[in-house]
């Protein structure tokens, strides 16, 4: 018998226990189907270890496939935007010190841009220049 149980987090996985005579034998994470929002694909980053740009830790190759296939090194950029109050072109806010160089880094997909501009850029932002740190 196989039963699923969702977590509680944003992180879209489900845990599958396969029990025989009433005990638990084995734990495997389960991909969730469909693509990752920007909230997943930052739980991703946390829990794996991931550095967007730079390593993707210690992620399984099927939470790699996801993480491509949802475009997640992009997501992160509105998630870290919203989770730790990052102002683009202005402040990091509480983006932890590892991420930086992530926020930073110049993607090629989307031609250079960073995730100052990915992420939504900064209008309104008054008395600062919009610029791209990479370009």
């Amino acid at each position: 018998m196989l039963l699923q149980e969702r977590l509680t987090s944003p992180f879209p996985y489900a845990r599958a226990y396969r029990l025989l005579d009433g005990i638990i034998t084995r734990a495997e994470p389960l991909l969730a189907p469909g693509p990752l929002d920007p909230a997943s694909c930052a739980a991703v980053v946390k829990s794996y270890d991931v550095r967007p740009g730079f390593s993707m830790g210690s992620a399984p190759q099927e939470a790699r496939a996801m993480y491509d296939s949802s475009e997640c090194e992009v997501k992160v950029c509105s998630a870290w935007r919203a989770q730790y109050g990052v102002v683009p072109y202005k402040t990091f806010g509480t983006l932890p010190e590892a991420l930086k160089a992530s926020w930073d880094y110049a993607r090629p997909s989307r031609g250079g841009r960073t995730c100052n501009s990915l992420s939504g850029g900064c209008s309104g932002c008054a008395g600062y220049l919009t610029y791209d740190n990479n370009r």
